[in-house]
């Protein structure tokens, strides 16, 4: 099974946790394509070391480092948005043509079923398959900025599986920064917004509530937990159980998984003062959103 993250060095810890899960609850071989401009010879080796501790010859990692001076043509400099974002968007670009398909996903994700069904599933001339944005295809605020058909369904870019085929005969890197370039101004979800542009309308829509399950309170309704595969812990910093002032309602489903790879001690350090730094989190919480509804006023006037 084909594999790709896109990390940096704070999140060396996260790639490991999310790697396990996945193989926890499959029996595959995995070849995961690392894509990064930072890491070293050790960070590899401390994730392959720590995996290999529990899952002996499963996993062959692909130290893909990306040049950032690729993206010098293109990019613009007065841009808000690094070029790292766009790091999981260079996948069909990176691996070799042997390759068919490609499974990326985000490092702040849990998987607690086997995604071995899902990874198999024909792509029916699409180029990606991907869980779709509830909110978004709420809104349709994408759609209005981006130009996008009001009937195109906008997803979410934690989870996608790449059709290399299909998009090799297609696309070329460059076209890829071509258009990052051409639209940056119009971007608020960097990455996820060019994907929706780049590949719609040949993107195959799966559920989120099973596939990209977005762990912030409130998201959903009425949710059979039984058919989640994959939990992802996207949103702000309070909302990382890995933070000490993490807020939401899924602490025990990241270290369940996490203690196992971690170690029970990296839970323990965890849990020292945690009535207090969750009181904080809640707070930060609290000043930030009435912070972001009070700038919103003032831009109002």
């Amino acid at each position: 099974m084909n594999i790709a993250i896109n990390i940096n060095k704070k999140f060396i810890n996260q790639a490991k946790v999310m790697l396990y899960s996945l193989a926890k609850y499959s029996n595959e071989v995995f070849n995961v394509y690392i894509l990064h401009h930072e890491l070293d010879a050790m960070d590899i080796s401390s994730i392959k070391l720590s995996l290999d501790s529990h899952w002996s010859n499963r996993f062959n990692l692909i130290n893909c480092r990306v040049r950032q001076s690729e993206f010098a043509k293109y990019f613009l400099t007065e841009s808000r948005w690094p070029a790292t974002v766009f790091y999981r968007l260079l996948v069909p670009f990176i691996v070799s043509d042997e390759v068919d398909r490609v499974l990326y996903l985000d490092c702040d994700m849990v998987v607690v079923s086997d995604i071995t069904d899902f990874y198999n599933t024909p792509f029916n001339h699409n180029y990606i398959i991907c869980a779709e944005d509830n909110e978004a295809n709420e809104s349709k605020e994408p759609n209005k900025r981006l130009g996008l058909s009001m009937e195109h369904i906008y997803v979410n870019s934690g989870m996608i599986l790449f059709n290399i085929n299909e998009i090799k005969k297609n696309y070329q890197k460059d076209q890829l920064f071509e258009l990052i370039s051409s639209v940056q101004k119009k971007l608020f979800f960097p990455d996820q917004d060019v994907l929706n542009i780049m590949y719609a309308p040949k993107i195959g829509v799966v559920s989120s509530t099973k596939y990209n399950f977005i762990c912030i309170p409130k998201r959903y309704e009425n949710v059979n937990h039984h058919e989640v595969v994959i939990y992802h812990f996207g949103g702000d910093k309070e909302y990382k159980p890995w933070n000490k002032i993490y807020i939401g309602d899924y602490l025990s489903i990241y270290w369940n998984i996490a203690s196992e790879v971690l170690g029970h001690r990296e839970y323990e350090s965890f849990q020292k003062g945690r009535w207090f730094w969750k009181v904080y989190g809640y707070i930060y919480h609290t000043c930030k959103f009435y912070g972001r509804k009070i700038k919103a006023w003032i831009k109002s006037l």
